[in-house]
């Protein structure tokens, strides 16, 4: 009887060994899962314009905030380009050290540029890790109305000045809600009238990355710079729907040569 009272003890004791050994390796693994994750590398990028629409004779300021969860010895590029064609108009670098967060004021002049739309992107590198921003800005021509926005000037030239304000805020309330539902977006912007519209439409594709919103624009104009904006943000396969042949080439070998 003793030897099977002592068997059975042994027993016991192994039982609670065994989930012992269980437990402790649970606790272990969810803390070496949790480090992990911790450990997973997080880069961005914001750019923020003070002004959208500017003279040639005036500067573009803006507003960069960076961060990083690391350690990083990177660089931190940005570049101005002409929509029209899809060409850098000006380019500039500066190597960077990041820890967590930081930020960068930086002021270009636009002497050189002519009037259209342009395009500044950003970009933050650290190590093989590339996060890309993009702002989109336009220079007006002299003795240009400079409205919120080239598709309401004809609104502004009627006298409809707070209208125009009224729907430039309303169309950029849209854009912003499309990161959290993009279907309710949608819809939103297809009860604005055609040139709004067609500033919605891009506003969400460029917010979202995705180049299906690009299609849904009336104006070829604003459709293939819709199209130009991702493929600058590197969204694969915009440059193919380009219309315009010139601005599609310029496209393509841009980027061919950026990789």
């Amino acid at each position: 009887m003793a030897g099977m009272f002592n068997s059975k003890k042994c027993n016991l004791y192994l039982i609670a060994l065994v989930i012992f050994i269980f437990v402790v390796s649970g606790i272990l693994f969810f803390m070496y899962f949790k480090s992990q994750k911790k450990e997973k590398d997080d880069l961005r990028l914001d750019l923020v314009l003070e002004k959208t629409n500017l003279y040639s004779n005036e500067s573009l300021d803006f507003s960069a905030s960076l961060y990083y969860n690391k350690k990083c010895d990177g660089v931190f590029h940005y570049e101005i380009f002409r929509l029209s064609d899809v060409s850098v108009v000006i380019s500039e670098s500066e190597d960077i050290r990041l820890n967590g967060d930081d930020s960068r004021a930086k002021s270009l002049a636009l002497s050189r540029l002519l009037p259209g739309e342009h395009i500044l992107r950003a970009k933050l590198k650290c190590g093989d890790k590339v996060e890309i921003s993009i702002a989109r800005f336009s220079i007006l021509q002299s003795g240009e109305i400079a409205s919120s926005s080239k598709i309401f000037d004809e609104q502004t030239a009627k006298g409809s000045i707070e209208i125009t304000k009224t729907e430039e805020s309303k169309i950029l309330e849209i854009i912003d809600s499309s990161e959290q539902n993009q279907n309710q977006a949608l819809q939103m912007c297809d009860s604005l009238d055609t040139s709004s519209k067609d500033k919605c439409y891009s506003g969400i594709a460029e917010k979202t990355k995705n180049k299906e919103y690009c299609a849904k624009i009336q104006d070829i104009t604003t459709r293939d710079g819709c199209y130009a904006s991702l493929a600058l943000e590197g969204v694969y396969g915009a440059c193919e729907h380009i219309v315009d042949s010139y601005q599609r080439e310029a496209c393509n070998s841009l980027k061919a040569n950026q990789g």
